[in-house]
């Protein structure tokens, strides 16, 4: 009985110790699980770190891409820019060249018109000088035919006349005439008269035809 009492006390005493370390080993192993519960947060936060970071990075390599381009499109219209400022001054340039161009025509064109109505004035105040020379003819002859007539009737009751007559150099000669009595003296008279107008007023006509014939070919 002695013997058998110590040893119901030893495998009771291990009993109880494989008891506490079996409930050790179970406390250990939910320890275990909790830990490795805590690992995997760990780890899917550290998972979600690290994907974060990844879609940041990624957003900022866009933006830098994106900035890039940005600056990109910057330099491409500056010198579009500069491309359009230079064709709108060579643009400019010709409309002003255009313009002095219009404006030296237009200039040409007056100046032409001018020359014209001066040549045609030109040409008026000749034919009106040679008009105003042909009256002033007309007057000297109708007085020089006067005095010849004065003459003629100075005359008429000798019951001759004898008249040659060269009048301002135009080449008019009335050959001698002898009348035979005052009807006929009447007659010569009128004669010479006519033909001295006549030929004054022919020279006249003459004078002005070359004036004018000589502007017009000007």
């Amino acid at each position: 009985m002695e013997d058998t009492a110590p040893s119901n006390l030893i495998i009771k005493k291990r009993y109880d110790h494989l008891k506490e370390f079996s409930n050790n080993i179970a406390a250990l192993i939910y320890d275990l699980k909790d830990l490795i519960k805590v690992h995997e947060i760990l780890v899917y936060k550290e998972k979600i770190k690290t994907s974060e970071k990844g879609k940041i990075k990624k957003q900022q390599d866009d933006l830098m891409s994106l900035k890039e381009e940005l600056e990109i499109i910057k330099r491409e219209n500056e010198k579009m820019d500069g491309q359009l400022k230079y064709y709108k001054r060579i643009s400019d340039a010709v409309n002003n060249q255009m313009k002095k161009v219009e404006m030296k025509k237009n200039i040409n064109e007056m100046k032409n018109k001018y020359c014209k109505s001066l040549k045609q004035k030109q040409i008026l105040n000749d034919n009106f000088l040679q008009l105003t020379k042909r009256k002033k003819g007309r007057k000297e002859a109708v007085k020089a035919s006067k005095e010849v007539g004065k003459e003629i009737n100075k005359v008429v009751g000798d019951g001759a006349v004898n008249v040659t007559s060269n009048w301002s150099g135009n080449g008019v000669v009335v050959e001698e005439s002898k009348c035979e009595d005052k009807r006929g003296n009447a007659s010569a008279y009128t004669t010479l008269h006519a033909d001295l107008g006549n030929e004054v007023e022919k020279q006249a006509h003459r004078e002005v035809n070359a004036k004018t014939n000589k502007n017009v070919s000007i």
